[in-house]
């Protein structure tokens, strides 16, 4: 799955030709997208002001619903899923942080020690991969606020004990 202006396209991995499709006009840019296997459907961070978060059905593409993120929680600028405890993963503001899949209240977050422009995360067994980009890098981008450092994957730790942050949850 990607996002890509207001596309939203599936491939399948065999072929890499057959494809589902759909558009849905206010998705903006290529925000944050993630797959929650337990409910079946993908969520796609909304533009506006970054508070909506867009959720389709992952066999017919089709959009659902959207979800009004509330103030307590930060805007979402990006988005993963964590499948072993049931937590979305979010960032925005140099924050990461994880909300409950059903009511988006968070639960935990950590701080991050980066100022680079986020392009979007992803949550894998334990560790938060997240995605930075800063223009003027490479001899396709035109200029950057940091030059060192940029277009970089950090990696976080955030592996769960019993339900509790480890350790070195956020390092």
């Amino acid at each position: 799955l990607y996002s890509s202006l207001t596309n939203i396209r599936g491939i399948y991995t065999n072929d890499f030709n057959k494809h589902y499709k759909t558009e849905f006009g206010k998705t903006g840019h290529g925000n944050g997208m993630t797959f929650n296997n337990k409910t079946n459907k993908f969520y796609v961070v909304g533009p506006s002001g970054y508070k909506e978060i867009y959720q389709y059905d992952a066999k017919t593409f089709k959009h659902d619903g959207t979800i009004k993120i509330s103030n307590s929680v930060p805007t979402f600028t990006a988005i993963g899923y964590d499948y072993k405890n049931d937590y979305f993963v979010g960032y925005c503001g140099q924050k990461i942080f994880f909300v409950n899949s059903k009511t988006f209240k968070k639960v935990y977050q950590f701080d991050v020690n980066f100022f680079h422009t986020s392009q979007d995360l992803e949550y894998y067994d334990g560790y938060v991969f997240m995605i930075t980009s800063e223009l003027g890098i490479c001899q396709y981008q035109a200029y950057s606020f940091y030059k060192r450092g940029s277009n970089m994957i950090y990696i976080y730790n955030a592996k769960f004990r019993n339900g509790v942050p480890s350790k070195n949850f956020g390092r």
